[in-house]
């Protein structure tokens, strides 16, 4: 009987020991959870969700949520896209933080063209300001840049001698920026491309027609899967 009864103290103890336990872990410990939009209210997949000062994180579900365990020690939460701007943000206690990122632009690459115009190419380009493009798709860390293949020096390297090599005999001499930009999608190809700043209607769709014919870029990845990528490029042409 003795025993019994010492049995029973002893699991009613350990009982009371591991109820005391877990009533001060959950004081200690909360559920901080959220969600991550644009500034039109779409959610945001896979962001990089980070606590200052510690190496603990998560990411965003595909509908743009996210739930993290944290103590009382952390007192910001970070998060990151290779899109939107870096955000930071207090807790205070609370229990939901939702967080709203701005678009980020990267710099455009910048291209000089200053070339000479003696010997222009028996080919012509005819200004196709009223033609439909048939291929009318336009193209705009783990955190990863889009890259064109072999880097920005390559992409550089290859705007640069397309132009030059394929300017047409019709050409104008100009001197001034045509500016464009463009999305990388999630298997590398251009889409949603634009202009942005012009000099004139043969010039401008002669940098779209070069930029169209790009070979797939290596895409951008966020926490794993690939996800499109805005990119600008400025062509500076001094045609004399």
């Amino acid at each position: 009987m003795h025993t019994l009864f010492t049995s029973l103290v002893k699991s009613h103890i350990a009982f009371i020991c591991s109820l005391v336990l877990t009533i001060c872990c959950s004081a200690q410990n909360r559920v901080l959870k959220g969600r991550v939009v644009d500034k039109s209210g779409h959610p945001i997949p896979y962001a990089s969700i980070k606590f200052k000062g510690f190496s603990y994180g998560t990411k965003t579900d595909k509908n743009g949520n996210y739930r993290a365990v944290i103590s009382s020690n952390y007192d910001s939460i970070v998060c990151t896209h290779v899109n939107y701007k870096r955000i930071s943000e207090k807790i205070e206690g609370n229990n939901i933080v939702n967080l709203i990122l701005e678009k980020e632009t990267p710099s455009p690459t910048t291209i000089l063209i200053d070339t000479i115009l003696n010997n222009r190419p028996a080919s012509s380009f005819e200004n196709p300001e009223n033609e439909k493009d048939p291929n009318d798709k336009y193209f705009t860390k783990v955190e990863i840049w889009a890259s064109f293949p072999g880097g920005e020096k390559a992409f550089q390297k290859y705007l640069k001698t397309k132009i030059i090599d394929s300017i047409p005999s019709n050409f104008p001499l100009v001197k001034g920026v045509v500016k464009c930009g463009f999305t990388i999608s999630t298997d590398g190809s251009l889409k949603d491309l634009i202009l942005l700043k012009g000099i004139e209607n043969i010039v401008d769709a002669y940098v779209m027609r070069i930029l169209s014919t790009m070979p797939k870029w290596i895409p951008a990845l966020q926490n794993g899967p690939a996800v499109e990528q805005y990119r600008e490029v400025e062509i500076s042409f001094n045609i004399h």
